[in-house]
């Protein structure tokens, strides 16, 4: 903690940024140790502020750890100054990210191991947020230790931020929870993937389904999207439509699936499984006592990760892969 010490070697050619075997530099030791006046020396020579050790930490992550405020309140005054946006976005001042983004700020510049668009998630800034977004922020960019914005939203119950993030991560979802099939029209005819999930599984037919939107759910259908794909809670478009009350949901729902299952409403056979029509190959058994191909049901399990839950082609009842036997009696 000797300034006037840490100020000779540094005048006589010592390296600012240089790193033991762990890839701690000198301003690593100094926040650690809580030496605020050697920290400030050091920033002031140039050291590297953003500088990460072997496992991942920074300088601010350690005076953090080790409560030392004083060297916190220093190194986040000069991360501010070095990463003006990210200042910016922490308090949510949209003016002023306006002026540091025409100033020609990069927009998913890392700072200390996070986005702008990452701060203004974390601390709820919704038209912060916004403005990062409309200006081409990477919206799935994860901080240094895996989080997304999505994920720290969530985690902090902004839920306006969510819905934000979830319309530019999952745009056909965002047109089908409204109704709008023009837009969903247009996402299609671009390419959208048609079956996209959320992170808990939900599909766009899903949730056109929920919010009771016929035509929408119409549109999805014809061009293709999986009537039986369940969310991680097990719940299809069929059993939602049914528990929102929407009638007319479910009656569409039902007419698509009685057109996709003559081949499968077939009485159950001893010698051939009724999803591919071959004769069994490695038979294995559900819950609900209806026997496959081991392959073909895991296949139609798999079609759902990360639950690996399906309807039986059957019955409908839920089937887990992990419950499915090889014999009937093992249950």
């Amino acid at each position: 903690g000797h300034v006037e010490a840490a100020r000779l070697v540094l005048e006589k050619g010592a390296e600012v940024d240089r790193a033991d075997k762990d890839d701690w530099t000198p301003l690593f030791y100094a926040c650690c140790n809580g030496h605020v006046d050697v920290a400030r020396l050091l920033l002031d020579k140039g050291a590297e502020i953003t500088q990460a050790s072997k496992n991942g930490m920074t300088p601010l992550d350690v005076a953090k750890n080790n409560h030392h405020d004083a060297v916190v309140a220093l190194l986040e005054e000069q991360l501010d100054l070095k990463f003006p946006l990210h200042a910016a976005a922490r308090t949510g001042d949209a003016d002023a990210m306006t002026q540091v983004l025409a100033g020609g700020a990069e927009i998913d510049a890392k700072g200390d191991g996070a986005t702008p668009l990452f701060v203004a998630c974390e601390g709820g800034h919704v038209e912060a947020a916004r403005l990062l977004l409309d200006n081409g922020a990477a919206v799935d960019r994860a901080n240094k230790n895996g989080r997304t914005p999505l994920s720290i939203a969530k985690q902090n119950c902004h839920s306006y931020i969510v819905g934000l993030l979830e319309e530019h991560l999952y745009p056909l979802l965002a047109a089908a929870k409204t109704g709008d099939v023009d837009a969903m029209a247009r996402l299609l005819d671009g390419g959208a993937e048609i079956n996209q999930a959320t992170e808990n599984g939900t599909t766009p037919l899903w949730t056109a389904c929920e919010n009771g939107h016929v035509d929408a759910a119409r549109m999805l259908l014809d061009k293709g999207a999986e009537i039986d794909r369940a969310n991680d809670e097990g719940s299809t478009p069929l059993d939602i439509a049914k528990r929102r009350q929407h009638h007319a949901l479910v009656a569409l729902l039902e007419h698509h699936l009685a057109r996709a299952r003559p081949r499968l409403q077939r009485q159950q056979s001893d010698v051939q499984c009724s999803i591919c029509l071959e004769p069994y190959s490695d038979r294995a058994w559900t819950k609900c006592n209806h026997s496959f191909c081991r392959e073909c049901i895991t296949r139609v399990c798999r079609t759902n990760p990360p639950a690996n839950r399906a309807p039986c082609p059957f019955c409908r009842q839920p089937v887990l892969l992990r419950e499915i036997k090889r014999r009937p009696y093992e249950y």
